[in-house]
């Protein structure tokens, strides 16, 4: 049986491909973990980059229940961690789907991979500068309103 594309050297059985996608599945989850823990020992600027959108509308930020100041944190060093791992989650997608790929295919790939990413930033960037504080700026005064 001849292969289907010339770059093809072996098929993989579905085994192999299972361990392959548990393995970039494994780097995806400890890029993400590491990046969280290096999020959460920089906790304090990260908070303070968190809080800068509020700046001006909230002079500090109020927590009802003992723990809500420690999720606060465990929250956004998470999301903080997702953010720079990022990089590392779309080039663990490509390192598995690009063996089945043709070659022409590929460079599809990498060009909408590559946009992905920017898209990503763009979004991120979008949402901190333009969205949160209006979506700020419109609950506190809904806020102000009722009380």
């Amino acid at each position: 049986m001849t292969p289907l594309y010339q770059e093809e050297h072996k098929k993989l059985d579905v085994i192999t491909h299972l361990e392959e996608l548990r393995k970039r599945i494994l780097y995806c989850l400890a890029a993400l973990v590491v990046a969280s823990v290096v999020a959460f020992w920089q906790g304090d600027r990260i908070m303070r980059l968190v809080r800068e959108p509020v700046s001006g509308l909230v002079d500090e930020l109020i927590f009802i229940s003992p723990t809500e100041a420690f999720m606060a944190y465990i929250k956004v060093a998470l999301l903080a961690g997702f953010v720079i791992s990022f990089p590392v989650i779309l080039y663990n997608l490509w390192a598995f789907i690009s063996p089945a790929l043709d070659k022409r295919i590929r460079g599809r790939v990498v060009i909408w991979l590559s946009a992905a990413l920017l898209l990503f930033l763009a979004g991120v960037s979008f949402s901190y500068f333009l969205a949160i504080p209006a979506a700020l700026k419109f609950l506190i005064g809904v806020s102000s309103d009722v009380a």
